[in-house]
């Protein structure tokens, strides 16, 4: 069993009803050419010089495009956005424990917390935490808090709880310590799950994957930007702007796309640094 983040737009802004609580499923090749390439001719300029025929991007390559962006952006932010699984070992800092059990997981976006236990190097599990005392406010940024069920400090709580756990010595311990390295094991899913995306989300998946395919498509048309054709003192001009047909466009999706990472990271405090020194 899992616990879950207690927002529903997937942001942590406790938002009720916004244009973040919005989800949708991953963008789809008819969603991507609506929303990004509307009008755009998605066919090579160039014939292929065996079979006299352009070449024409079919849903599956539009598909193939929209995975591909997806694992551009994921490398890019250093977040990913399929949901994944993942185990990460905790210090345990006195300073921080004391301020209601606070944990700074390192990957974001978290949606789901499997369990938070203290285990020993090879993986013994001496304790782990109930479920029910882990805050889930600011979970989506990666914040963790222990809250007991018993109000007040926490070694007085920990001290008050009748019938504990025998593991439960394990954090009554910690009293004298200032510091131990991974102490505390978390398991959590960050990413999306359900293919439930934002829309900001899938907006950022769209531009990346329009960029990706206005660039091969600009790479098929000729390179010769401009013909003079003169005969008998007449003459006649073409100019074509070449394979850099899509330029403008693609600078202006660049310019949206660092935008909205900006939105994003600064959501999901990527950007700042936590913990004491």
């Amino acid at each position: 069993m899992a616990i879950y983040t207690s927002s529903k737009d997937g942001w942590g802004d406790g938002a009720v009803d916004s244009a973040w609580v919005r989800t949708e499923p991953l963008l789809t090749p008819d969603m991507l050419q609506a929303r990004y390439l509307f009008g755009v001719p998605l066919m090579s300029a160039m014939p292929d010089p065996k079979t006299r025929r352009v070449d024409v991007m079919t849903p599956e390559l539009l598909k193939d495009f929209i995975q591909g962006a997806v694992a551009d952006l994921e490398a890019e932010m250093k977040m990913p956005l399929f949901a994944t699984r993942v185990r990460e070992r905790l210090p345990f800092d006195k300073n921080e424990f004391e301020s209601f059990g606070f944990f700074q997981l390192s990957r974001r976006p978290v949606s789901s917390i499997q369990s938070l236990r203290i285990e020993s190097a090879e993986g013994t599990n001496f304790f782990e935490m109930p479920l029910n005392w882990i805050e889930t406010g600011n979970l989506i940024s990666g914040q963790v808090n222990i809250i007991p069920l018993s109000p007040g400090n926490m070694n007085t709580a920990f001290a008050q709880l009748s019938g504990a756990p025998a593991g439960l010595i394990y954090l009554q311990l910690l009293r004298g310590m200032q510091w131990l390295p991974a102490y505390f094991t978390c398991e959590y899913t960050v990413g999306y799950p359900d293919d439930a995306f934002p829309r900001i989300i899938n907006n950022l998946i769209g531009i990346q994957a329009a960029m990706n395919i206005l660039s091969n498509l600009a790479a098929t048309h000729a390179r010769t930007s401009s013909v003079s054709l003169g005969i008998d003192g007449m003459s006649q001009s073409v100019g074509n702007p070449g394979p850099q047909l899509f330029d403008s466009r693609i600078r202006g999706l660049d310019q949206d796309k660092q935008k909205l990472i900006g939105r994003i990271q600064a959501q999901m405090g990527l950007n700042l640094i936590f913990g004491n020194v």
